[in-house]
């Protein structure tokens, strides 16, 4: 009798290739999906019998130990809303109107190989919206293409790339060997963000006087507290080293760490964002903790202005890479500085004001210059 396990891991090969796991692969698989004897009342050896019949996915990812089996998070929950495994494909396809089963058949196709990873829940709906973003995002691109000064292809442009922002993961670097290309969030994000919407990437920051001086210029009155910030973000982009540096002589403080670093709309969304909790982002994978499984120290996206308690220029500088953990993939610079007297002068005689950091050349390495 063939072993199942083996079976379904000689198919998984054929569908995905043989590329190696990295452990920061195996990280991410393990954080986002769930191990195949986890996700139902099935014994591991039903599950791989099921796979094997056509009923479930294949697995989404093999760890590199050759043995461990990660499928999509929500598998669980849809056979049991389903009524068993059995009953799944009708299940799925019923979410599409008759004239459309011809699509169906084909989503399903691709929902079985285990392949549909880009997607933080692997639902029919989020499959639907994918396909609608997607060709709108063509249809869209190619109005601009035709005319760059059309404002509402633009508008509408922004709107379905934050759409299709909301449903994607990131995706590692074992997904672009076996896809060999670029992933789904590159080709229908950054690089429509980066040609389309460039001028949505203007650092940007809101907040009051009055937060500024509470939560700011008022918080910390000695350097070891406001250091601790410092060093429990890089704590929170997973570094394994923090340097300081401080030079008394020129009043500037310097704080490098090897984190995970900042994309520019990372900056944006999140640093820039006063009062960003990183913890209630149901969008970022690393909310609650790290990539490393550290517990997030950062909680009500205030430490950036207490760094103002010391200083009076803030300058950042970050490189990045996404996938994290992909060292194939493009490195991201960014560098920004942030004035205390520009901001005072901007939000004064305002409840809220936006400030505009001064864009840097970025250099580099990663750090902090408090001066």
């Amino acid at each position: 009798m063939t072993d199942p396990g083996k079976a379904v891991l000689e198919e998984y090969l054929k569908v995905n290739g043989t590329h190696e796991m990295q452990p920061v692969d195996d990280e991410y698989a393990r954080r986002l999906f769930a191990e195949l004897g986890d996700i139902t009342d099935l014994s591991r050896v039903e599950a791989l019998q099921a796979i094997r019949a056509e009923q479930i996915p294949l697995p989404s990812y093999v760890l590199a130990d050759g043995a461990t089996m990660m499928v999509y998070p929500d598998l669980a929950g849809q056979i049991a809303t389903a009524g068993g495994a059995d009953k799944l494909r009708a299940w799925f396809l019923g979410h599409w109107e008759e004239n459309e089963q011809a699509v169906a058949a084909a989503e399903w196709d691709a929902f079985q190989s285990g392949q549909y990873v880009c997607l933080r829940e692997v639902t029919p709906k989020n499959i639907q919206t994918m396909a609608r973003s997607t060709a709108a995002i063509a249809e869209l691109t190619q109005r601009l293409d035709d005319d760059p000064e059309d404002a509402d292809a633009r508008a509408a442009l922004r709107s379905a790339v934050d759409q299709l922002d909301l449903i994607l993961l990131p995706m590692t670097g074992y997904d672009r060997q076996r896809f060999d290309g670029p992933l789904v969030r590159e080709s229908q994000i950054d690089r429509v963000r980066s040609t389309y919407l460039q001028d949505d990437d203007s650092y940007r920051m809101s907040l009051s006087l009055n937060v500024l001086n509470h939560l700011g210029i008022n918080l910390y009155s000695n350097l070891p507290a406001v250091l601790s910030e410092a060093v429990a973000n890089a704590w929170d982009a997973d570094a394994t080293r923090v340097d300081i540096d401080i030079d008394p002589k020129n009043d500037i403080v310097t704080v490098s760490d090897n984190g995970i670093g900042m994309t520019r709309r990372e900056i944006n969304q999140r640093y820039l964002n006063v009062g960003y909790r990183r913890r209630e982002d149901q969008h970022n994978v690393a909310a609650s903790s790290t990539m490393r499984n550290r517990p997030v120290m950062g909680r009500k996206g205030i430490g950036k202005l207490s760094l103002f308690s010391i200083a009076k220029t803030i300058t950042v500088q970050s490189r990045a890479r996404r996938p994290i953990g992909d060292t194939s993939a493009t490195l991201q610079r960014a560098a920004l500085e942030l004035d205390l007297d520009a901001i005072m002068d901007q939000i004064k005689g305002h409840d809220v004001a936006t400030y505009e950091p001064t864009e840097l050349t970025p250099r580099v390495s990663s750090k902090l210059i408090l001066l």
